[in-house]
């Protein structure tokens, strides 16, 4: 009993965890487009991709 009500409480926390990692590579993404933006860095493209490595297909 006790370990199937700590199972509600793990998902929740594992969708809260999933929705803040959302919200953090987005505010990356920004920071790094306004860079570029400013000339401080020159990365052409997605600059998404590029700080998280990933091609920009898998970008959502």
């Amino acid at each position: 009993m006790q370990r199937r009500s700590g199972a509600p409480q793990l998902w929740n926390q594992q969708r809260q965890l999933r929705f803040v990692h959302q919200r953090v590579q987005n505010l990356l993404c920004d920071v790094v487009e306004i860079l570029n933006e400013l000339g401080l860095i020159n990365r052409p493209g997605n600059s998404c991709a590029w700080i998280f490595g990933v091609s920009s297909e898998q970008i959502v």
